[in-house]
């Protein structure tokens, strides 16, 4: 059977050998390199952006949005990070928390051919806080998006979670 590939190279899964599913992992956090990240896995970064942001959008309308607008707005924090169709701003990681909450609403999000998993509603929501916060370039955020899909891709492989 072929490992699936994914930006970086062949997904290894884990095969009982030397190598456990943790080292898998982290030699390819230690090892990745953001300037070898093709331009059509960046281009497609750019799409689940645009897919995360209308999953978003919807989310905010439903129940669980606004209860989690109240909660993260009544919960404080310094103005770092706007939370989607809410018209403040808090601490990034209530504003990733609030926005995520909202894009994971509806179950409208892309799941990945590797995993079956959310990757999107995990990823987009932290990397469009911090920017606000840290002033990063949107080729950062989209090469941290393209980073965290392929490290949950190869986590989820590792340690075989394709029964999720």
């Amino acid at each position: 059977m072929k490992p699936a590939t994914g930006v970086f190279g062949d997904l290894p899964g884990y095969l009982g050998g030397e190598v456990g599913p943790t080292a898998e992992v982290s030699r390819f956090v230690a090892e990745v390199d953001g300037r070898k990240i093709p331009d059509e896995a960046l281009r497609l970064a750019r799409t689940a952006f645009v897919d995360v942001a209308a999953t978003t959008l919807a989310g905010a309308a439903q129940p669980a949005g606004r209860i989690m607008t109240v909660y993260v707005r009544e919960s404080g924090g310094s103005p770092e990070a706007s939370v989607v169709a809410a018209g403040f701003k808090t601490a990034a990681a209530r504003a990733a928390l609030a926005n995520g909450a909202m894009a994971h609403a509806l179950l409208y999000d892309h799941t990945t051919t590797v995993t079956a998993a959310h990757h999107s509603v995990a990823l987009a929501p932290a990397r469009l806080a911090l920017p606000e916060r840290t002033g990063a370039t949107g080729r950062a955020v989209l090469e941290a998006y393209v980073f965290g899909f392929e490290t949950l891709d190869r986590g989820h492989v590792a340690i075989n979670l394709n029964a999720y």
